[in-house]
């Protein structure tokens, strides 16, 4: 097989385009070339956000597309958002593919890895005998949440639209930390209607991600052992970034605060408004608790191990990154 060239899909979100960026130089790194495609809204704001070195290096090549909005559109309406991404990306995107594999003196664009929130895109690949892969940039257990809607579904905790019908808290698994229906991601506080389409959308994604031949996720092994075990689909080869970036914000605080407990939960006013006061309070109580200093530094630690030498995320990224240089097709763990 020739060079490995990978086209790499961020969701133009903030936590989104950061984790696949440093995957673009890990990948570059172990010898792939990389395309790097942002929307034409995002594109100029990254590209001045780069370093100069990174943006004259010729292992990751960064071109944009539209999105389907109005340039004074505000991208913030994610139901507005994932709508232009649907209708108008597609074209766009088959496009830069096929010109890419079309030139001459040129590596062919072997394989997509896209975020999972523009799982849609593996019917391109597809369509063009490109191979799929399908990365998630936060924590493994919302993964698992969305991968499970049908299963909500069919157990009552959720109607076909996603909103609450069972009962307000549930487990997926064993070990697994208590979800709240009345905060699934899905829930943008946008109104049924975006609500609705958001649900869908995910949904649509959820069923294209098993497509793909790899699904990688931003997390590691001993961080999140109860879920890696139910979805044992997923590989993680985390964390890409200093810290911990886990997105939305109910994964964050019940993974933060009763899980990890390594942080303390913020209580709005009477108002819903978190004040200034309360803030500082916090804040003192954090800094002032060792307990929650010394399972962060424990915390730390892990995060540390798993990306050294003989590290669980290490090997699971060499083993990707073999994988994707084989002909060979990868056969994942079932759903």
């Amino acid at each position: 097989m020739g060079i490995a060239h990978a086209l790499i899909l961020p969701f133009p979100a903030q936590g989104h385009v950061i984790p696949l960026m440093e995957l673009s130089h890990c990948l570059a790194d172990r010898g792939f070339e990389i395309t790097f495609v942002n929307t034409e809204f995002d594109h100029g704001r990254i590209v001045a956000a780069l370093r100069k070195h990174e943006l004259e290096s010729d292992r990751v090549r960064h071109v944009s597309v539209p999105d389907g909005l109005a340039p004074d559109e505000d991208r913030n309406n994610l139901g507005r958002l994932v709508e232009g991404l649907h209708k108008s990306m597609p074209t766009s995107l088959e496009e830069v593919i096929r010109k890419n594999n079309e030139k001459s003196g040129g590596s062919k664009i072997t394989c997509m890895i896209v975020d999972q929130g523009m799982a849609w895109a593996l019917e391109i690949a597809e369509k063009l005998g490109v191979r799929c892969v399908v990365f998630w940039p936060m924590c493994a257990a919302l993964l698992a949440l969305i991968m499970s809607t049908p299963k909500l579904i069919d157990d009552g905790i959720i109607d076909e639209e996603g909103f609450p019908k069972g009962p307000s808290t549930f487990q997926l698994s064993d070990g697994m930390p208590l979800m709240e229906t009345a905060r699934l991601p899905w829930n943008v506080n946008a109104g049924d209607e975006a609500q609705k389409l958001i649900f869908h959308y995910m949904n649509a994604n959820s069923r294209a991600t098993k497509k793909a031949e790899f699904i990688l996720c931003n997390s590691f092994q001993e961080l999140e052992s109860p879920t890696f075990n139910c979805a044992s689909y997923v590989l993680p080869i985390g964390p890409l970034l200093t810290g911990l970036r886990l997105g939305k914000p109910f994964a964050n605080q019940t993974y933060i605060c009763d899980v990890w407990r390594v942080g303390l939960k913020m209580v709005p006013g009477e108002s819903g408004i978190i004040t200034s006061e309360h803030i500082s309070s916090r804040l003192e109580e954090l800094l002032g608790d060792d307990g929650i200093m010394a399972r962060a530094r424990t915390l730390k630690e892990m995060a540390n191990r798993s990306m050294e030498k003989e590290g669980s995320s290490f090997k699971n990224l060499n083993t990707f990154v073999e994988a994707m240089k084989s002909e060979n097709v990868h056969i994942k763990d079932e759903e």
